[in-house]
C-alpha cells in the first residue's frame, strides 16, 4: 500500500463517519424511548387454615386474649406482578400482594367471631419459589375494646419465568416473632 491509496482510503472512511454515526445515535435513540411491556399480573386464591393459640405469658388479662381461635378455609388472593427495571443490569423485581378475602375465625372455648382484614405488600428477587411468611392483626368482632393479636400465615409460592404464580399453598399458625 502506497500514501496514496492510504490517503484515499483514510478519506473514504472520514467521509463515511458522520453517516455511521448518525445511524448509531438514531438507532441508540429509538432503543431508548421503546417503553417496557406492561408488566403481567396474575392473581390466585388458595384458602388457608390454621389455629392461633392462646397467649400464655401471665401478663394475658383478658379471655379474648388467652383463647385459641380456629381460622378454617380462608379465601386469601395472592397476586404477583414482574416488575423490569429500566436498567437491564438490574435482576427482576415480583411484587407481591397478599390479600385475606374472608377475614375471620372463631374463638375454640367462647366462639365468639375473630376478624382479621389483612393486606400486605413484599417485593421477592424473582425465583421459581419463595415462601414468605407474615403477620396479621386479629380482634374479637364488635368489641372495640378487644385486645389485639396476631397470627402467622405461611405461603409457599411457586413461579414460572414471568413471574405468573404457578402453584400456591399455605397455613396460618401462631405467631413467633
Amino acid at each position: 500500500m502506497n500514501i496514496h491509496q492510504l490517503r484515499v482510503g483514510t478519506r473514504a472512511m472520514l467521509a463515511a463517519l458522520p453517516l455511521v454515526l448518525a445511524v448509531l445515535t438514531v438507532t441508540t435513540s429509538a432503543v431508548a424511548q421503546v417503553a417496557p411491556a406492561d408488566p403481567t399480573r396474575s392473581t390466585v386464591i388458595v384458602t388457608i387454615s390454621g389455629t392461633v393459640n392462646g397467649t400464655t405469658a401471665a401478663s394475658a388479662t383478658t379471655t379474648a386474649a388467652q383463647e385459641q381461635v380456629v381460622f378454617n378455609n380462608v379465601p386469601v388472593e395472592i397476586g404477583s406482578t414482574l416488575s423490569r427495571d429500566s436498567d437491564p443490569t438490574l435482576p427482576p423485581v415480583l411484587i407481591v400482594d397478599i390479600t385475606f378475602l374472608q377475614d375471620q375465625g372463631i374463638g375454640a372455648a367462647s366462639k365468639a367471631k375473630y376478624i382479621a382484614p389483612a393486606r400486605v405488600t413484599k417485593l421477592r428477587p424473582l425465583t421459581p419459589n419463595a415462601v414468605i411468611a407474615i403477620t396479621f392483626p386479629f380482634t374479637r368482632d364488635q368489641s372495640p375494646s378487644s385486645e389485639a393479636r396476631t397470627g402467622l400465615a405461611t405461603f409457599n409460592l411457586t413461579f414460572d419465568a414471568n413471574g405468573v404464580i404457578t402453584g400456591a399453598s399455605g397455613s396460618i399458625d401462631s405467631n413467633t416473632f
